[in-house]
């Protein structure tokens, strides 16, 4: 019988205290102070008797061993007997040919090896048997073999956490992955529109780029024209306002930008409120997000009646609480439709044209 999961840090006090050294920690005090994955979190090395029993008395859906630096195949086929969501082994380098293989028969849904920067060829090709639902690797550069084997992977996602880039020619054989996702969380951190019209031949549901902070026009262009149903481009800081209502076109069901949607709602933070920004805000803002302009306390500039008749053609209901002076003809061009959420007239500075 497994133990009840408020005994799973006491199991794994032994596994840490052996593999601290001087850090050991001091009986039960130590265990109810930490929670059992930042505990596994912490150890070093394991016996393959050792991470048996870890399989055994886990009863966490992860099993966070990111402490871990090294692998015997021996240890890496006892702790592929874990079947929970995530097994954790992001903090190995390098692994043998045999302890690739024995990982590869992993029985949890995702197997994290995001530290595997430089992966051999045989590893990858050995990796490329796990059949469960996704895999991370690190991946600081990309080769052809290396794009080749990857798309034969068998997982049904893939996840990349290292700056590798894409050329034109790593990013065509990469879209041919059969699988439901491709993302890549640090690299390329800048995309030109031939890759981006490579890469969005993939076929699958879910693209994501988020190592870009910025995107041209031509290549958001591109982007959007990929097929599927979500695309994540959460590393997006600025965008130009042709930019944005091109990347706005995606036709799928969801258009992820969350660091861009911060960056908008606050507006008016650091300098006035541009036209630019208006025009990216009105792109991009949909109507289940009813954003809330914060730091937005003035609409007077020299093209402040644009740039309100620009705010007020969004599909979103946007609130801009804190207003404080706007133009005359600002005020009537931003109330026009009845979508902008400003303070009562009377409490507003009117200032002239």
């Amino acid at each position: 019988m497994k133990p009840r999961s408020g005994q799973f840090a006491f199991a794994v006090l032994p596994f840490v205290a052996a593999t601290q050294g001087d850090h050991r920690l001091s009986g039960s005090r130590a265990a109810r102070a930490e929670s059992p994955l930042k505990e596994t979190q912490r150890i070093e090395s394991l016996t393959v008797a050792q991470a048996q029993q870890l399989v055994a008395t886990t009863q966490e859906r992860k099993l966070q061993l990111g402490g871990l630096t090294s692998l015997s195949a021996d240890v890496a086929s006892a702790l592929s007997a874990f079947e929970g969501t995530v097994l954790h082994l992001n903090g190995l380098k390098q692994i043998t040919l045999e302890t690739a293989r024995a990982l590869a028969t992993s029985r949890a849904k995702v197997l994290d090896l995001g530290g595997l920067g430089k992966p051999s060829a045989e590893v990858l090709s050995a990796l490329g048997e796990f059949s469960g639902m996704g895999i991370v690797l690190g991946l600081d550069a990309l080769s052809l073999e290396q794009a080749r084997l990857l798309a034969a992977f068998k997982a049904r996602r893939l996840r990349f956490t290292g700056t590798a880039d894409l050329t034109v020619e790593t990013a065509t054989i990469l879209a041919t992955f059969p699988g439901d996702q491709l993302w890549f969380e640090r690299g390329p951190t800048k995309l030109t529109p031939e890759v981006a019209r490579a890469i969005v031949s993939f076929k699958g549901p879910s693209l994501a780029l988020d190592g870009m902070t910025t995107l041209s026009t031509d290549a958001a262009r591109e982007l959007a024209s990929f097929r599927g149903e979500a695309l994540r481009l959460g590393g997006l800081q600025m965008l130009s306002g042709e930019a944005a209502e091109a990347i706005a076109n995606f036709k799928g069901k969801q258009l992820d930008c969350h660091a861009l949607y911060k960056t908008l709602m606050n507006v008016g933070r650091d300098g006035p409120l541009t036209l630019e920004q208006a025009r990216s805000a009105c792109a991009l803002f949909r109507p289940e997000h009813r954003p809330t302009l914060h730091h937005l306390t003035a609409i007077d500039s020299p093209d402040a009646e644009a740039i309100a008749r620009m705010l007020a053609s969004s599909k979103a209901r946007l609130a801009i609480p804190k207003l404080k002076r706007i133009t005359p003809r600002a005020l009537e061009a931003l109330t026009a439709n009845g979508n902008i959420d400003v303070p009562p007239r009377e409490s507003l500075e009117l200032v002239g044209e």
